[in-house]
């Protein structure tokens, strides 16, 4: 009995944790309007709300719940302060955030030391056998939990479609719930890692590493085919694709896991027989060449280009490789106790790796301050041509360092001589002038026919229309304009953006924007100037049920031009207790 009670508080625990995680993500992306208000502050909470949830479900069956949440918060402490450090080169968060080099870095910064904080709790941080053992079990946890998440939703879909077959819409409405679908998420996923650290003694890495080690021999025949074949072909063959560095150094970085899954975590668990493990020495002293091959490839590229963000990435990741294979090659060629020095070796490097990461998000390893320099030095240097000089990189992708590196440019292009560089650098600003002035005028067209109502609504009202015409991207500004050049039957526009108290507990303009789509349907998008949390863009319910005809849409929006709407309570009533409030969603 105590037992089955210990597993269902354990099982309700870790439930209640990822639905706490869920609601918590979610109140981040429905508040992503304080992305604009307070980015450090933005950035720093939902990295450390991301990095300490997820830290403390993986950690807790591990370790104690106190232990993997303190270790979880100074994780995510560290975590959240390097990425706001880093955001700071930017001077909007979007561009920092839309790197994949840099999310994929975040991502290793939030992981790897995962293992380090068990084995602390075991009495030795560096102890790689529980190094080795946890990072494929937390992993293989996960992996099972998301796969539950999966199967789980496909359920709920299933059940969901089955019951609205007979008009039953209890699920259906649940889910449109806002944040439902958040915590659930966080629920299946939390209740999932503690049924994986019920079962810790069947959820082992062994069924993966032993698949991984079949693959030895295959990679390691196709990488002695690759070098035998590469003399007859020659280096200029290889490097004349665009993928063939990446291609060299993924395979790079496959040989470091197949090497390492080989030689497992002591010397009892190290491959045996007479071929396995010959071919794993031979994969360890193959790895040195394809990673000096990747590097090779990264610096060639960097000689005729220069250092961009991407081409870092990849010199860290052809560094690492190279580190790896040095470790590895001299340990097969010692001899006797080989496997026990990759091990080592391994240790280590996850370390070098952790701390490369960390780098990359401080001054000491700011890509774009790098790749700014470099095409400075190189174009004042004579080995970059002007027709060569990434001016939309360094305006659209390198922050701050690109900003200043095009003013130095700027102020190059005013000395004799400089005619080609001030010529480029007027043609970059009028194609940018050319496309804002396009966008410019597609604004200015749809702000010249959206009729307002009422027509002369106060200034909060117009800085409202004006934030959303600016705000919106231009396919949907363009659909916008569609909308109001399809006339009504009148001759009027079939468009309307009508304003009033939508939400009265929030303050603030608020208007509702009703359209037409090209079938006639009804469309409407809503936005608000909230007092606290600024610009927002709402979810709308249309007020017409699927598949009504079109003209019905045109009696609406030509009775909102009319000024015959009201804005007034929905007819719905609550179950109110204090501030709280519970409502029956109509069925469409």
């Amino acid at each position: 009995m105590l037992r089955i009670g210990t597993t269902f508080l354990a099982r309700g625990l870790l439930t209640a944790i990822g639905a706490a995680a869920g609601l918590a993500l979610w109140a981040l992306v429905r508040h992503q309007a304080l992305m604009d208000l307070h980015p450090q502050g933005y950035l720093f909470s939902a990295a450390l709300a991301a990095v300490f949830f997820g830290g403390t479900l993986v950690l807790k069956g591990p370790l104690p719940l106190w232990r993997a949440m303190l270790a979880a918060l100074v994780l995510g402490l560290v975590v959240a302060g390097l990425l706001t450090w880093a955001s700071l080169r930017f001077l909007h968060l979007p561009e920092f955030l839309a790197s994949p080099e840099r999310m994929a870095a975040a991502l290793i910064l939030a992981t790897l030391p995962l293992p380090y904080a068990v084995a602390q709790a075991r009495g030795n941080w560096l102890d790689y056998p529980t190094l080795f053992t946890q990072t494929w079990t937390l992993a293989m946890r996960v992996f099972g939990a998301w796969l539950f998440v999966a199967l789980i939703w496909l359920v709920v879909w299933l059940s969901d479609t089955l019951l609205t077959l007979v008009k039953v819409m209890v699920l259906s409405q649940a889910l449109e719930t806002p944040g439902v679908p958040w915590a659930l998420t966080g629920a299946i996923l939390g209740l999932g890692l503690a049924v994986g650290n019920e079962f810790s003694d069947l959820v082992s890495p062994d069924l993966a590493l032993r698949l991984l080690r079949l693959l030895v021999v295959p990679v390691l025949a196709v990488s002695v085919l690759f070098l035998l074949a590469l003399p007859v072909h020659g280096l200029s063959t290889i490097y004349g694709g665009v993928s063939s560095t990446q291609t060299l150094l993924a395979m790079a970085v496959a040989a470091i896991l197949l090497v390492s899954s080989a030689v497992g975590e002591s010397d009892a668990l190290t491959v045996r027989g007479k071929v396995m493990p010959r071919a794993t020495q031979g994969l360890a002293l193959v790895l040195p060449v394809l990673a000096a091959l990747g590097a090779w490839g990264v610096a060639l590229r960097v000689a005729q280009y220069g250092w961009t963000p991407p081409r870092i990435a990849s010199a860290l990741v052809a560094a690492a490789a190279l580190s790896y294979g040095v470790i590895y090659a001299q340990a097969v060629l010692r001899g006797v106790g080989w496997a026990a020095r990759i091990r080592r070796g391994n240790g280590t490097m996850a370390l070098v790796v952790l701390a490369g990461v960390a780098l990359t998000f401080t001054p000491a390893l700011d890509a774009q301050r790098i790749s700014a320099t470099s095409q400075i030095v190189r174009y004042t240097g004579g080995a970059l041509g002007v027709a060569d000089l990434d001016l939309q990189a360094m305006q659209d992708d390198w922050g701050l360092a690109g900003a200043a590196a095009l003013a130095q440019l700027t102020a190059l292009s005013a000395q004799p001589g400089q005619e080609a560089l001030k010529a480029r650098l007027a043609a970059a600003a009028a194609a940018d002038a050319t496309e804002e002035a396009s966008l410019a005028s597609l604004r200015a067209t749809l702000k010249a026919r959206l009729p307002l109502v009422p027509p002369k609504p106060g200034t909060d009202a117009l800085h409202l229309r004006d934030t959303l015409l600016y705000r919106a991207p231009p396919h949907e500004l363009r659909l916008w304009l569609d909308a109001c050049a399809r006339s009504l039957p009148d001759g009027r526009p079939g468009c309307a953006l009508v304003f009033g108290a939508y939400l009265p507990d929030r303050g603030g303009a608020q208007a509702i924007l009703l359209y037409r789509a090209p079938t006639g349907a009804l469309r409407s998008d809503a936005a608000a100037l909230d007092p606290e949390l600024g610009f927002q863009r709402l979810d709308t319910s249309e007020l017409l049920p699927p598949g009504a005809a079109p003209q019905a849409a045109d009696r609406l929006i030509a009775a909102a031009l009319d000024g015959a709407l009201d804005v007034a309570p929905a007819r719905l009533n609550a179950l109110s207790f204090g501030g709280d409030q519970i409502v029956i969603r109509p069925a469409p």
